[in-house]
């Protein structure tokens, strides 16, 4: 997979239950959606049409099968003696490694502490590191614990049914590690879990020390705020807190002359940042990009960039506002109660000119839509092409469709056509307006073309009829899309 492509492909409400056993029509159309996306993911796997030696095969059927059954995970030693025993050559190792973890049969993780294991039941990894942040035993220790505690936490029960060997240890660790799940201090092998730290306050911390002369800047979430965002935050910069300032919900960080006050609030479902200090505006650029790659892995997230303007009333503005006002050359920003606040003066303390001028091309002058946007687009595209491939292939095989409706089929098909060359939530907009209207022939083609379909197969031998049907129903689905109706929606392109 990708780096940061998202893990969820998309949703798709409908009930097997339903549509199969008990015979109920409202369910079939999301489930053949479900379908298709699924055999979509399939053919667009980089291995499925990767030539590869036949005993690959040999080494991926004896790491699947029953010898392997109750063991979770091998050493890298052994996999490479695996391979030698399959008449592998010592440089296909890794090539094959790489194609194995994609398939899902081992899971790796090429980094030096980690690369020596190699997981085939994942459960193994999900359980220890699990256990590890939730134990009752790392709670009462208040989210610091150490290597030294794990027999403790990782003990086999009825439930639990997985050994941890102490020599692997340290590649749970690493995993949690990686995925700023805690954080492990160096000199003294610490093992800082945030989701476990105290709820409370820690002594002697008052937050409106922080606030002082300082930048106020915030993420309001207008959905939810995603269960790892504060933590996976402060596991990553924990490195930098000051003292003991950190809690469940907040931690306090310092660069050199510069300190953070970064805080969430559920109350009001938001993460505050307040930054003071000499060049306070490049530690609040790393504070933001930070939360900005954590909220890129969510396609559905909504959330708004919130500028402060006076911490004592606790006002602010969309950053998105203050960008729009600077494109139309605007110089102040009035806020509700008549207050002006210059909005370079207001931009220029939070980013530089030049980031201003990027976030304006991205929203103003390119049709520009975020990485989110993109990967809905790229799912548009690509369900258009295989519809585009599918009515191509019913025209070929029918002879007999008269030419009016040929002609309709043929600008269906050119719909799609521009569909796909959709680059922009307008453009995609623009194209299906056109297709719905397309589209409403459909009940006509259909009426005409029933009787002379209706016991006629193509080579794959399925009715003509059914793949008709078949195809007006992907075209449906395709329109009601949760995907494409969040992306073309007015407040999602400038």
């Amino acid at each position: 997979m990708p780096s940061g492509e998202p893990m969820i492909k998309g949703f798709f409400k409908t009930s097997v239950l339903e549509a199969h056993k008990e015979l109920n029509p409202h369910f079939l159309p999301a489930l053949n959606a479900l379908d298709a996306a699924i055999v979509q993911q399939l053919l667009a796997m980089p291995t499925l049409r990767e030539p590869v030696p036949s005993n690959y095969f040999e080494v991926k059927s004896h790491l699947e099968s029953q010898f392997f059954k109750d063991t979770p995970y091998i050493t890298h030693d052994l996999y490479e003696q695996l391979c030698r025993d399959k008449n592998l050559e010592l440089a296909s190792d890794d090539s094959l490694l790489s194609i194995l973890n994609r398939l899902g049969t081992i899971r790796y993780f090429d980094k030096s502490h980690t690369r020596n294991l190699h997981i085939l039941n994942p459960a193994w990894l999900s359980d220890g590191v699990y256990r590890i942040l939730t134990a009752e035993h790392t709670h009462n220790l208040r989210g610091v614990i150490s290597e030294k505690d794990f027999a403790r936490i990782l003990y086999k029960s009825e439930h639990h049914v997985f050994d941890y060997p102490k020599q692997h240890y340290g590649y749970l660790i690493e995993m949690i590690r990686q995925f700023y799940l805690g954080y492990v201090q160096p000199d003294t092998e610490k093992i800082f879990i945030p989701q476990a730290f105290g709820s409370d306050y820690p002594a002697r911390f008052n937050p409106e020390d922080y606030k002082t002369n300082a930048l106020h800047f915030f993420f309001r979430y207008e959905t939810f705020i995603p269960a790892g965002a504060i933590s996976s935050f402060i596991a990553r910069t924990f490195g930098q807190v000051q003292g003991n300032m950190y809690w469940q919900k907040g931690i306090v960080i310092s660069n050199k002359t510069e300190t953070a006050l970064v805080m969430q609030t559920d109350i009001k479902n938001r993460i505050d940042i307040w930054v003071q200090g000499e060049d306070r505006r490049e530690f609040f650029i790393t504070i933001r990009q930070i939360f900005r790659e954590f909220h890129d892995r969510y396609i559905a997230l909504q959330v708004a960039e919130m500028v402060g303007l006076d911490a004592r009333r606790d006002t602010s503005v969309k950053y998105k506002v203050l960008i729009a006002h600077k494109h139309k050359g605007k110089a102040d920003y009035t806020d509700e109660e008549g207050n002006d606040y210059n909005i370079d003066a207001l931009l220029g303390s939070f980013e530089t000119p030049a980031a201003t001028q990027q976030a304006i091309t991205n929203n103003f002058y390119r049709d520009h839509y975020d990485m989110r946007g993109a990967k809905h687009i790229q799912f548009i595209r690509k369900e258009a092409q295989s519809i585009s491939a599918e009515l191509n292939d019913l025209m070929a095989q029918s002879q007999e469709m008269s030419e009016a409706n040929k002609a309709l089929l043929d600008k269906l098909i050119a719909d799609l056509g521009e569909l796909q060359k959709a680059e922009s939530p307008k453009q995609a907009k623009g194209a299906i307006e056109q297709l719905t209207e397309t589209r409403k022939n459909w009940v006509k083609i259909a009426s005409e073309e029933s009787v002379k379909w209706a016991t006629k197969t193509g080579l794959d031998q399925i009715p003509f009829k059914e793949k008709f049907n078949f195809i007006q129903e992907k075209i449906v689905n395709l329109l009601q899309d949760n995907r494409f109706q969040d992306f073309v929606k007015s407040d999602n392109w400038a």
